[in-house]
C-alpha cells in the first residue's frame, strides 16, 4: 500500500498542517491517521498483498518462454483457492487468540468473515463441476496426492473429490490413479 510507504511524509504533513483562517474552513485534524489507523492499514496490507500477488500471477504471462500455459489454467483455480484459504485461516487463528487486540477492530473481523463466505461460495461452485479436480488429478506434477497433502485436515473434502472424479479415459489411465 502506498500510504504505508509514505507514512513518514503523511505524518510530517499532519504535524505541519494548520487550520486555515477562513471562518468555515474544514478541520482536517478530524481525519488524520491515528496510530490505530496505521495498525489497521498494516494489518489489511498483510492480508491483501498475498491476494494481489496471486491475482497478478494468474493474470497471465503464459506467453513467456518456458512458462507457456503455466498460469491462468484450470488446475490452478483450486490451487489458488487453497492458497487463499491458508492465508485466511492463518489470519482467523490470529484473530481468535485471546491475547490479541484484533477483536477490537470489528470492521477487520467483518472483512475476514466476508472473505471466508465469498471463498466458501466459490469452493461450492467448483464442487458442481468435476473438471477442477480432474485438472489437478491429471496434471503430471500434481496428481491426487495434491488433495491428500493440501486437504489432509479435511478428509470429507478428499472423499468428495475422489467421488466427483471419474476416470475420463478408461483403458488408458489406470483406475484409482
Amino acid at each position: 500500500m502506498l500510504a504505508i510507504k509514505l507514512r513518514a511524509a503523511i505524518a510530517l504533513y499532519q504535524t505541519r498542517w494548520k487550520l486555515p483562517n477562513q471562518k468555515d474552513a474544514y478541520n482536517l485534524r478530524q481525519d488524520f491517521l491515528t496510530e490505530d489507523d496505521w495498525e489497521d492499514l498494516i494489518r489489511w496490507q498483510k492480508i491483501l498483498v498475498p491476494f494481489r500477488e496471486l491475482c497478478e500471477q494468474e493474470e497471465g504471462r503464459s506467453q513467456k518462454a518456458g512458462r507457456e500455459g503455466q498460469y491462468g489454467t484450470l488446475w490452478r483455480v483450486l490451487h489458488g483457492m487453497n492458497f487463499m484459504y491458508g492465508v485466511l485461516a492463518e489470519e482467523q487463528k490470529e484473530i481468535n487468540q485471546a491475547h490479541t487486540d484484533l477483536q477490537r477492530t470489528e470492521h477487520y473481523n467483518t472483512g475476514i468473515n466476508t472473505a471466508w463466505l465469498k471463498l466458501g461460495k466459490y469452493f461450492k461452485l467448483t464442487d458442481i463441476s468435476p473438471l477442477y479436480v480432474a485438472a489437478i488429478t491429471l496434471h503430471p506434477g500434481r496428481r491426487f496426492e495434491y488433495f491428500e497433502d493440501k486437504w489432509a485436515k479435511y478428509p470429507a473434502w478428499i472423499k468428495d473429490a475422489k467421488k466427483s472424479f471419474k476416470n475420463p479415459l478408461p483403458g488408458i489411465l489406470p483406475s484409482g490413479f
